[in-house]
């Protein structure tokens, strides 16, 4: 089975239920979905700007997938991811690059809509 990050973006989008959500929902199937807590975050916040439910939020995103917690080691790789792709792609965010280190240290591809990972041989950018 494979290990699939979802970001942000893409969790947004499928919770919209927009056409591009539908995209992600393909990517979904047989796949081992895992969420980092940074992207939880970014989820909630979404959610409450546009009027949706946090428990629904929540429900969905414990059921259909494992939650990362952001610790030390991760920390400490996303500090020196960011550094790096700094230099190349000066608009990505810290939460891009904690993201990215999930991503490698679970030896998985992270599903996204964020440009910013573009040319990043671990993304699926829709």
């Amino acid at each position: 089975m494979d290990k699939l990050v979802v970001d942000s973006s893409a969790w947004i989008e499928y919770l919209d239920g927009s056409p591009e959500g539908e995209k992600v929902r393909k990517y979904f199937k047989e796949r081992q979905l895992f969420t980092p807590t940074n992207c939880v975050a970014e989820i909630i916040a979404r959610a409450i700007r546009s009027g949706i439910s946090i428990e629904l939020v929540k429900t969905v995103l414990n059921a259909q997938s494992t939650i990362v917690s952001i610790d030390f080691e991760i920390g400490c790789h996303g500090g020196i991811l960011y550094t790096e792709l700094r230099k190349q792609k000066p608009k990505i965010s810290l939460s891009d690059a904690i993201t990215l280190a999930v991503t490698k240290k679970l030896e998985a591809k992270i599903l996204t809509f964020d440009n910013d990972f573009g040319g990043i041989s671990e993304a699926i950018v829709l």
